[in-house]
C-alpha cells in the first residue's frame, strides 16, 4: 500500500487566510519550538503508544533475504561531534537491525517486526549520517504495510523517510493518511507539522502544532 495514495488529508484547516505567515515573534518562536519537537516525538513512536491491530498472515516471500543482504556491515562510521575518537554512533542501531532480522526468520509474517525493522535503519541513517539505509527502511515499511494496512505507525514511519528524502508535499499526505487511522495521534501530528512548515504553509502548521500543545504531546522547550 502506497500512503501516497489515501485519500485527501484530514484535520487540514482551509485554505485562505491561515496560509499566510505568521506576524509576530511569539508564532515565529512557537513554529521554532515546533520543529525542534518534532524530531523527538516522531522518535517515541517506536517506544510506545502503538495501537493493537490484528495483522494478516500472507506467505513469506524473498523480500526477507533481500533486506538482510543489504543490511549494514560494522564498518566504523564517520565520529559525529560530541563523540569520542572510538565510538561508533550507529553500533546501536545496527544491533537493532540485526536483531530484528534475526526475529523476522522466526517470524516471517510480522507486520510489527518489518515495521520496527523500518524505523531501525531510519535510525541508522540518523546515527551515522548515510542515507544508504533509505532503500531498505522504504522496503520494510512497504513490507509492514502489506501486513498491517491500518496501522498508524507504519504511515509514521514512511512520512519520516519521505521528510528525510525532502519529499514534503508526499510526507504531508503520508502523515494525513495516518491521522484519518488514529485522530489526534502526536507522531503523525508532528509529520504533518513538519510537512507544512517545509512547505512554507505556517499558518496550517500553527493550527496543527496548537492541537499538540493544547494536550501537552510535546515535551517543553526553554
Amino acid at each position: 500500500m502506497d500512503a501516497r495514495n489515501a485519500d485527501g488529508p484530514l484535520n487540514t484547516p482551509p485554505a485562505g487566510p491561515l496560509n499566510t505567515p505568521p506576524a509576530g515573534p511569539r508564532n515565529r518562536i512557537r513554529v521554532a519550538r515546533l520543529v525542534l519537537a518534532i524530531g523527538a516525538v516522531v522518535g517515541l513512536a517506536l517506544v510506545g503508544g502503538q495501537l493493537a491491530i490484528q495483522p494478516s498472515s500472507p506467505s513469506p516471500s524473498s523480500e526477507l533475504n533481500l533486506l538482510q543482504d543489504r543490511a549494514p556491515t560494522a564498518r566504523a562510521s564517520s565520529p559525529v561531534a560530541g563523540s569520542s575518537a572510538g565510538t561508533n554512533p550507529g553500533a546501536r542501531s545496527l544491533a537493532e537491525i540485526d536483531r530484528l532480522l534475526a526475529a523476522l526468520q522466526a517470524t516471517p509474517e510480522s507486520g510489527e517486526l518489518y515495521r520496527d525493522l523500518g524505523f531501525a535503519y531510519l535510525q541508522r541513517a540518523r546515527d551515522t549520517g548515510d542515507p544508504s539505509s533509505y532503500p531498505s527502511a522504504e522496503e520494510a515499511f512497504s513490507q509492514a504495510s502489506s501486513r498491517l494496512p491500518d496501522d498508524p505507525l507504519i504511515f509514521v514511519g514512511q512520512g519520516g523517510l519521505q521528510l528525510a528524502r525532502h519529499e514534503f508535499a508526499a510526507a504531508f499526505d503520508t502523515g494525513s493518511a495516518a491521522l484519518k487511522l488514529a485522530p489526534g495521534f502526536p507522531s503523525a501530528q508532528s509529520v504533518v507539522v513538519d510537512a507544512l512548515v517545509e512547505l512554507g504553509r505556517y499558518g496550517e502548521a500553527l493550527v496543527v502544532a496548537d492541537q499538540l500543545l493544547v494536550d501537552d504531546s510535546l515535551p517543553a522547550w526553554n
